[in-house]
């Protein structure tokens, strides 16, 4: 009996659209090919398949100092590998849903596969030489530095304010600004105070997938917010004395 071979572009085609099927039923965005990361997976499947090695550091390298060496400037990167072996071969989709299942039944593999921030993907599959039809494949995940975007806080009470940011706490003095630069929507908490307007999203009722991250102040007597690009959180003097947290459009100079 002849030995069935994938057509190899298309086991990857068919991969990336297996992921995006999934994140659709997770309620997750889909992930659009980046040539960068595509590379930078092409170039490690290759090695290990020369090398047949596998690992995640076969090279000595870790993926996010492989997707960067590729050129992708990277907010997030994540990878999943997987070997797949058949001496009889593999038809072209199944050989992309071995690939894909085999990642969804592994609790890491399939958390990458459900990053809520991600948006790119790169996929390579590679044949490894051997007697009986073996294949790498290499799928990388990010979220470009070019989504990175600032949040400004302005405190215009007389009191230092704490608040956090994700999971960092800080404090900031009467009549001073901070800015902090996020790569997707963060959970930002100001302690003592309250919502003075609706423009922003309030944490507690955040977008699925947005992953805010855990506040370290979040309490009763504290406003939560979920920010995103270009939101300006001013903080003012209420009239019980207790602060009040307005939210503004970031301005720009043209």
């Amino acid at each position: 009996m002849p030995t069935i071979l994938p057509d190899i572009p298309q086991a990857e085609t068919l991969i990336i659209e297996m992921t995006n099927t999934y994140r659709a039923r997770q309620q997750l965005g889909s992930v659009q090919t980046s040539p960068a990361l595509r590379a930078a997976a092409k170039a490690y499947a290759d090695y290990l398949a020369r090398t047949d090695r596998f690992a995640h550091d076969a090279d000595g390298r870790s993926h996010a100092d492989r997707a960067k060496a590729a050129g992708y400037e990277y907010c997030e990167v994540s990878e999943n590998l997987a070997r797949s072996l058949d001496s009889r071969g593999f038809e072209t989709r199944a050989l992309a849903r071995t690939t894909v299942e085999g990642w969804l039944n592994s609790p890491g593999h399939r958390r990458n596969i459900e990053a809520p921030n991600v948006t790119e993907t790169g996929v390579a599959v590679v044949r490894v030489p051997d007697k009986h039809p073996k294949y790498i494949a290499v799928q990388l995940f990010g979220r470009p530095r070019a989504l990175a975007f600032d949040v400004q806080i302005a405190n215009t009470t007389k009191t230092e304010l704490a608040y956090s940011f994700g999971a960092e706490r800080h404090r900031l003095s009467p009549s001073m600004a901070a800015t902090h630069t996020a790569c997707h929507p963060v959970n930002l908490t100001f302690l003592g105070a309250t919502a003075g307007n609706a423009s922003a999203t309030p944490a507690t009722t955040a977008r699925k997938g947005a992953a805010p991250g855990k506040s370290p102040l979040a309490r009763a007597d504290s406003a939560s917010f979920e920010a995103s690009s270009e939101q300006v959180f001013v903080i003012a003097p209420g009239r019980n004395g207790k602060p009040v947290v307005s939210v503004e459009t970031r301005r720009r100079v043209e």
